[in-house]
């Protein structure tokens, strides 16, 4: 009978771990630096990683295997997927930002209208633009053209992290202590006789943070865009009006990543504290904390079918891992009252049959 309470608890535990929980899936060894940055590629087949050695890292995400090897010749700050898979982007300190192809890591263009460097980059979900976040300024380039499009002024601070909206109508950045929205024109009429590319970008919305941000993400909807940095806490904003939806609770440090799941339902967060958190991408409540991690969370980001996690670190390390979370809180909650149920059912049977062989094993004293 203990053997089976044993048996009904593990059962119980382990349908909590598959309904809200991790596993690790795989470790990825070989940087030699503090590995900076991850991206998965949108065909869910590789995960680019960068390293401060100047490494960046192409894997095969089913083995493992490193596929490209590349050298950027700087310590590389940030790397990004184009939407097609083709290309990965890539910002570093020396103040380029560079297009490689992911088949063979071939050097497609190095840009370098920077003159300080660069933190962020990322592509436009049309694959049209690539944008990227230094001192004082963004730069737009035509990704075709491989030409400058559109310069935008962030004065007196560091654009940190750089992000196109997933509908492609709106782009964000971490400036300071705010996050700035920008509205997206294609096909603009001045911007095409100006020779910039027929796009133009209309500040909309000024977002206070409170503190310095260091990482922003979006929705898949595009309704919702995550801010954190140097305060530990996430905020979410509504998009369309700037509302503050919710704050999160305190990460214990700095939060150098953010990303949001593709269902919308999670929101990993890594930061100096050497923890990744996932909170309810509904209401900031914190769901999990992975731990284990020897140093800084330099960066998350979730692979584009929602299955996998990964996680780069200050002392070498990439992790992958599986995410198996349920957020149907009916569904836990009705399972988890059938499983105390259960449990309870089989406790008072124990009892009962304790009890009743107890009795059965007296020694009756019967009057004459």
């Amino acid at each position: 009978m203990r053997r089976l309470i044993v048996f009904i608890s593990a059962v119980i535990i382990g349908f909590s771990s598959a309904n809200a929980g991790v596993s690790l899936f795989r470790d990825l060894s070989g940087h030699g630096d503090s590995v900076s940055c991850a991206d998965f590629s949108p065909n869910n087949n590789y995960l680019a990683t960068s390293d401060l050695s100047g490494e960046i890292r192409i894997w095969d995400v089913n083995s493992g295997t490193v596929l490209v090897s590349i050298k950027h010749g700087a310590p590389v700050e940030t790397v990004a997927f184009s939407p097609d898979s083709k290309y990965i982007a890539t910002g570093a300190r020396d103040n380029t930002v560079k297009l490689w192809e992911v088949i063979g890591g071939g050097l497609v263009k190095t840009f370098e209208d920077f003159k300080t460097p660069v933190f962020s980059v990322a592509f436009s979900p049309d694959g049209r633009l690539l944008a990227g976040g230094s001192d004082n300024k963004i730069i737009i380039w035509g990704v075709k053209e491989q030409k400058k499009f559109q310069e935008i002024g962030v004065s007196n601070t560091w654009a940190r992290s750089v992000r196109f909206s997933p509908d492609g109508r709106r782009l964000a950045a971490a400036c300071g202590n705010a996050v700035q929205l920008w509205k997206i024109n294609y096909n603009d009429l001045i911007s095409k006789l100006l020779q910039k590319g027929g796009v133009s970008f209309q500040s909309v919305r000024h977002l206070d943070q409170g503190g310095p941000i260091y990482t922003i993400a979006f929705s898949k909807d595009s309704q919702c865009v995550v801010s954190a940095g140097e305060g530990g806490e996430i905020k979410s904003w509504r998009v369309e009006d700037g509302y503050l939806k919710w704050t999160s609770g305190t990460h214990g440090g700095i939060i150098w990543s953010l990303s949001y799941s593709p269902d919308g339902k999670l929101i990993a967060s890594g930061g100096k504290d050497s923890l990744v958190k996932l909170w309810d991408a509904l209401d900031g409540k914190l769901i999990n904390t992975i731990a284990g991690q020897e140093d800084e969370v330099f960066s998350v980001v979730f692979s584009p079918d929602g299955s996998m996690l990964a996680e780069t670190t200050r002392d070498k390390n990439v992790k992958l891992w599986n995410i198996a979370f349920n957020l149907n809180k009916e569904r836990l909650m009705r399972a988890a009252a059938i499983a105390a149920a259960a449990m309870m059912l089989v406790i008072f049977a124990f009892i009962g049959v304790r009890a009743y062989r107890k009795e059965k094993t007296k020694v009756k004293n019967w009057k004459p």
